[in-house]
């Protein structure tokens, strides 16, 4: 039964090591060509790009650039290359 519990703690400890290392990460995009987007002066593109990665099944927060509309952040716990690859593959094509 003892070593029961040691194999539990054991397991937990990994779960929570794991889980301790999920750092958060923030992401700055810029679209290339933001003419391409009907928008309204007062219309952002952070639903459409929130919209996308969501579709994506990535969990993230999107937060638009007050001074650049062409400009946003990604808060989310996934690498730079899969939201790119994610953007781009639904026809968001940003600046290199």
């Amino acid at each position: 039964m003892l070593e029961i519990i040691i194999l539990s703690i054991k397991i937990s400890k990994r779960w929570l090591e794991n889980k301790m290392t999920d750092k958060t990460k923030k992401h700055y995009f810029q679209v290339a060509d933001i003419g391409s987007w009907d928008l309204d002066e007062d219309r952002s593109i952070v639903p459409s790009i929130k919209s996308i990665l969501s579709g994506e099944g990535i969990d993230c927060v999107v937060d638009g650039d007050e001074m650049n509309s062409a400009g946003f952040e990604v808060w989310t716990y996934k690498d730079r290359g899969i939201i790119e690859k994610a953007l781009e593959e639904n026809g968001v094509y940003l600046e290199q």
